[in-house]
């Protein structure tokens, strides 16, 4: 190879790296406290309690929708609350929506409105979300409803799914889904007076008008997927009896299968969409310590089992949530309180646990991202949401955000991408005290810290970490937190 083609070839590989430095969504992770959005957006005291995270979508530009069930303390009154949270693919705030049955109601009446459930939500065609909720009002009066918000948060419509003078009520939807010519199934529980717990099934045109709803004898629906033909396919359960339906597009059973074993009782059974073999992958928890996946096929026959005793090999792991591919099993365990993340293969074989333990009320919701890695929700002791994405291997980096869409620091560095030095530049206010700038390694490993005045305006790094030695080639992360704030992270390349 001539000098000249050397030359190319190397500024090639030099631009396909930027490239993918600019355009790669890194693993990271997020942590949000409630309180101090909601006190800057209204003007009120609230404090947040009683966070639990119900249901995590990935959006089309990427990015993340948290559904949360909350309780509100307003004024030292304390309400009940249903919100969603949109950010962007790198877990920064977008935007909160506090959801009410009527768009023109303030924060305070909204939180006066008590409402109890918020379990699942569909983004639709149009990058809209559709949420099913339900409250009670004025004691037994119990009202469920459909909501639609556009791309930007802002109400499209509410729609009433049923009478509230009907008899019985709907308690929760715990899974929609949209069909291919735009109306929706949505599966949940239903209850008339003393009688059992049963499953409902409703069924939505595309304006969010209930066109039937009907119930079924099982006690409690899980999952919802749709098949090639938009069948909705359910997973649900019967005094810890486990089964799948199947419906046709009025409702009608085409078939049922009993799954088996004895499932945990409140314990999500979960479905996943229909694979390249036209088969469904179905995992869910027996008492304590089993995993049972079953594949499916599409007439409802069990094609494959595997089970899977945590009990012995894996430190007693009770696992929580489920999700799965046609390699590899991930689930989220619990031990004597401590939480994490966890990959075995089908033949029971352990690849990878979380080395981070979650704390608090531990890991809710797991999720696969578009570009085939996780984000999985978790919330802490005091009520932070903390989001993560992490990889296939479980590496993420940890660069928390506390401060919800804080800007009072403003971070650039230059040159961006450097070799051997860069200045990280920036501007701080007088009340900050103890202020510190952090740089991270892509894992999340903190490599180095400067100690900042507050007339402090820039810092040259060097490229060494806290003993002095030279780093390698890599992106890195810098972040400036004082006692009262921590900024967002940047990022920047080292490119030797």
């Amino acid at each position: 190879m001539n000098r000249k083609a050397f030359s190319v070839s190397i500024l090639f590989s030099i631009f396909i790296f930027l490239y993918s430095f600019l355009n790669c969504q890194e693993i990271w992770e997020q942590s949000y406290n409630f309180d101090e959005y909601f006190q800057l957006q209204t003007g009120y005291e609230v404090s947040v309690h009683e966070l639990e995270p119900r249901c995590l979508q990935i959006t089309s530009d990427g990015g993340y929708a948290v559904l949360m069930e909350l309780a509100l303390d307003v004024q030292t009154v304390l309400y009940h609350g249903v919100c969603l949270l949109k950010v962007n693919q790198f877990g920064e705030i977008e935007w909160i929506k506090l959801l009410s049955y009527d768009p023109s109601m303030s924060f305070y009446n909204t939180a006066l409105a008590d409402i109890n459930f918020g379990r699942g939500f569909v983004i639709n065609s149009n990058n809209e979300y559709v949420i099913p909720l339900a409250c009670d009002i004025n004691g037994p009066i119990h009202r469920s409803f459909l909501i639609n918000l556009a791309s930007n948060g802002d109400y499209n419509w509410v729609k009433i799914i049923r009478d509230p003078t009907w008899p019985g009520k709907l308690d929760f939807l715990s899974s929609i889904k949209q069909t291919s010519d735009g109306d929706y199934f949505a599966v949940g529980k239903f209850k008339i007076d003393e009688s059992p717990d049963c499953m409902e099934v409703v069924k939505f045109n595309t304006l969010g008008d209930t066109l039937w709803t009907k119930p079924y004898d099982y006690m409690i629906a899980y999952d919802l997927e749709l098949d090639p033909d938009d069948n909705p396919i359910i997973t649900a359960i019967t005094y810890d009896t486990p089964f799948c339906i199947k419906l046709d597009s009025e409702g009608n059973i085409i078939w049922q299968s009993q799954l088996g074993e004895i499932a945990t009782h409140n314990a999500k059974i979960t479905i996943s969409e229909q694979n390249a073999n036209d088969r469904f992958y179905i995992g869910y928890i027996k008492i304590l310590y089993d995993i049972f996946i079953k594949e499916i096929t599409s007439n409802g026959d069990v094609y494959d089992s595997y089970q899977f005793n945590l009990s012995e090999s894996y430190e007693y792991r009770y696992p929580i949530s489920l999700v799965f591919n046609d390699s590899n099993i991930f689930f989220t365990g619990r031990t004597e309180g401590d939480y994490d993340i966890n990959c075995i293969d089908y033949e029971g074989n352990f690849s990878w646990q979380f080395e981070k333990k979650w704390y608090g009320k531990g890991v809710d919701v797991l999720k696969k991202t578009a570009d085939s890695n996780f984000a999985v929700i978790s919330v802490t002791g005091d009520d932070n949401l903390v989001l993560t994405k992490f990889d296939g291997e479980g590496n993420y980096t940890s660069i928390h955000d506390y401060i919800i869409g804080t800007n009072q620091i403003q971070l650039s560095n230059f040159p961006n991408p450097f070799n051997p030095e860069t200045t990280i530049s920036f501007e701080l206010q007088e009340n900050f005290e103890n202020p510190i700038l952090e740089i991270f390694n892509i894992k999340g490993n903190l490599i180095k810290q400067f100690s900042l005045t507050n007339n402090q305006t820039s810092v040259v790094w060097d490229s060494t970490n806290h003993t002095h030695k030279q780093v390698s080639s890599s992106i890195y992360y810098y972040r400036i937190k004082s006692n009262e704030v921590v900024s967002k992270p940047k990022k920047m390349l080292l490119l030797k």
